[in-house]
């Protein structure tokens, strides 16, 4: 039924035999029998079910130029017959037992191989450092999302969602760091903004910029006094960490959401952009990256890392001297601060943090760059090459948040896996009763 209107190159039918078309079936169980006869329910009356078989026979066997209609030989009861539905099935039987044995096809060969994958074509770009992201994560994710274009089904609800304010906030920090009348912004010009009072009128001032280039004039009620709520949240967030960006070391902001141009990770080509660079004494440049979630030092660790971003722009994005990268983590609590690696921690970022500061603890470092760029060239070559298997990095835990689950359906795979263990060392029901 689900082909009914459709014209293919070519069809075929399976299990067309005696004894399974028609199909077989039995009437409501919970309604009048004459009453589904009336309206000629399905399965009401064995004739309408026939006729209803006939149509579709025939349209089948119109859809397409070339059709096949097939059925097993036997089953357990004995030999099959084909259905006589099928149109000049005489014919179609006929057919059959007059083909020559010499016009049998040669068996196929066999090939067993590794990969069938198609390369990544050479020259064009995969997109944003996600490409490797997502790859670390599972290469399958990675696959589907730039090789088939796959996309999560559109889901709309009420309010903002997570990458809709991080969007926002990105914008914000863009408008309030961006260079006045080509003047670059540094650590001065928002001391003199803290030490005046003007701080907060110069993030609303930008927040309200940004909100009236993505939102324009509002008319609806819930939604007006909700950008409200949202303005204000912000302005209550970002004005604590700019107290934050207060105690650093001197600093000037040399760019904002600055595009990475002919950027290659091996062969692979990507495009860039990263969120903040900053100047600090003798030139040495760090590299920003601004988190609302959850992100540590951590997360640049292994032949997987969950947050590739950072190490791709220093080593492959062509920025000079850089001495360090960090994330900034606009956190509610005390998780909001800088977290990263830098190669001198007092002179570079925090004069008065204590040695031994968490901070401080990962060193940006030769070694440390040589780890980052042996995992990230082997993650570009295996999805330059195809390789596509669906191996989540933490199982359940990469899996959680997927926006993909019904493409892979690993959770039905990993289900099937933990029943048959379950039963392995428990034994089936009846086994474990008696």
């Amino acid at each position: 039924l689900e082909a009914s209107g459709q014209q293919f190159d070519a069809a075929w039918f399976l299990g067309v035999d005696d004894e399974s078309w028609p199909p077989l079936g039995r009437a409501h169980p919970l309604l009048p029998n004459e009453l589904q006869r009336r309206f000629k329910m399905p399965h009401a009356e064995a004739a309408n079910d026939l006729e209803l078989a006939r149509v579709v026979t025939a349209r089948i066997g119109e859809s397409a130029p070339e059709v096949v209609f097939s059925h097993a030989e036997r089953n357990k009861d004995g030999e099959l017959r084909p259905s006589p539905l099928l149109p000049d099935h005489a014919a179609w039987v006929r057919a059959q037992e007059e083909s020559p044995l010499e016009n049998t096809p040669e068996p196929l060969e066999e090939i067993e191989e590794a990969s069938a994958s198609i390369p990544w074509p050479v020259g064009q770009s995969a997109g944003g450092v996600d490409v490797l992201k997502l790859h670390a994560a599972c290469p399958f994710h990675a696959f589907a999302a730039k090789r088939l274009g796959a996309e999560p089904l559109d889901r709309r609800e009420w309010g903002l969602s997570a990458a809709e304010r991080g969007n926002l906030l990105h914008q914000v920090l863009r408008k309030f760091w961006e260079p006045k009348n080509e003047v670059s912004r540094s650590l001065d010009d928002l001391k003199t903004e803290i030490s005046d009072g003007r701080l907060d009128a110069v993030l609303d001032a930008a927040i309200a910029e940004v909100f009236a280039a993505e939102f324009g004039q509002v008319s609806d009620l819930w939604l007006r006094e909700y950008l409200a709520s949202e303005r204000r949240r912000l302005l209550r967030r970002l004005s604590e960490w700019m107290r934050v960006e207060a105690g650093r070391v001197p600093f000037t902001v040399i760019a904002c959401e600055q595009k990475l141009d002919d950027v290659h990770v091996g062969g692979l080509k990507l495009r860039l952009r990263a969120d903040r660079i900053d100047e600090v004494a003798g030139g040495e440049r760090l590299l920003i990256d601004y988190k609302t979630g959850k992100v540590s030092p951590a997360d640049w660790e292994g032949p997987r890392p969950n947050e590739p971003q950072l190490p791709v722009y220093a080593l492959f994005g062509g920025v000079e001297n850089v001495h360090g990268v960090l994330f900034a983590r606009i956190r509610v609590g005390n998780e909001m601060g800088f977290a990263g690696a830098v190669v001198d921690l007092n002179r570079q970022l925090l004069p008065h943090a204590k040695s031994k500061a968490a901070l401080g603890k990962v060193v940006y470092s030769e070694p440390l760059r040589d780890d980052w760029e042996a995992a990230l060239l082997a993650l570009a070559e295996d999805f330059l090459r195809g390789e596509a298997a669906v191996d989540p990095k933490d199982g359940k835990e990469t899996c959680k948040y997927c926006p993909m689950p019904g493409l892979c359906r690993v959770a039905e795979a990993r289900d099937a896996l933990e029943e048959d263990l379950e039963k392995e060392a428990y034994g089936d029901d009846d086994q474990s009763s008696r």
